[in-house]
């Protein structure tokens, strides 16, 4: 679904950013830190550009990125914004 949005809608179209933030998120909650954290590096320009900067999900990118690295296998943070536990840095 993700290759098809990006090519009928764009890269930079807020659907297809949504679709490509969520398939990071589920690469990151199966384990697959290293190609979550690429994703999440390769949409942060997009989000800033298309959502903001200060958009919760152009933030929830870079909180990814920073703590992807530091997840033991299968952990996901919780959110420091919620105290939560759950999907990631955003709860």
């Amino acid at each position: 679904m993700l290759p098809h949005l990006q090519r009928k809608l764009g890269l930079d179209h807020p659907v297809t950013l949504i679709a490509w933030f969520s398939a990071a998120q589920q690469l990151a909650a199966r384990g697959d830190r290293a190609r979550a954290a690429k994703e999440f590096r390769q949409m942060l320009p997009h989000l800033r550009r298309e959502l903001g900067p200060d958009h919760p999900h152009t933030l929830e990118a870079m909180e990814w990125i920073r703590s992807l690295p530091f997840l033991s296998s299968g952990a996901l943070p919780g959110s420091r914004r919620t105290g939560r536990r759950g999907r990631g840095p955003g709860g």
